[in-house]
């Protein structure tokens, strides 16, 4: 595989070490090739929860959260301000004031919303789902929150 410009991961790695160095509390595991162009990051959720997951790209970051994802590219911002945005996503996802609305159709999940807490209000900020799924079946649906971390003040457009 071709050498690609690791600046990017790099750069996230470096700033994720440092969030995580001031929060013990929260449990993760790196994986970061040896070219360091790419790395993923585990992080654990609450008990009642989800896991947070990230891969990062030498052109992208995307962040999982159950099944809901949402991605950060390069030719939309600078590396500083993704970085930046994508570590703020991140103690968003580990703390009360976000969520994850999982729907399922017969026991099987195939749509997700993210929504943070404003002003006592949630706002979806991002939907992931999938195009094929059982719809037929009864239909539910799950609250996922974790509270590794406090919620984070923060200002909505």
């Amino acid at each position: 595989m071709e050498n690609r410009d690791p600046t990017l991961c790099r750069s996230f790695v470096t700033f994720a070490k440092s969030f995580l160095a001031v929060h013990p509390e929260v449990w993760h595991q790196w994986v970061i090739d040896a070219d360091e162009d790419h790395a993923t990051l585990s992080l654990s959720g609450s008990e009642n929860g989800f896991e947070v997951f990230v891969e990062i790209w030498p052109d992208s970051i995307t962040i999982f959260a159950a099944g809901a994802h949402r991605h950060f590219e390069t030719d939309c911002s600078t590396v500083p301000e993704i970085v930046s945005e994508a570590i703020s996503m991140i103690h968003d996802l580990l703390g009360p004031g976000t969520r994850v609305i999982e729907y399922l159709a017969g026991g099987h999940p195939y749509r997700w919303k993210i929504e943070f807490l404003n002003s006592g209000n949630w706002v979806t900020v991002d939907r992931t789902r999938l195009f094929f799924y059982r719809y037929f079946s009864i239909r539910s649906r799950r609250v996922l929150s974790n509270s590794v971390l406090p919620m984070r003040e923060r200002e909505m457009n």
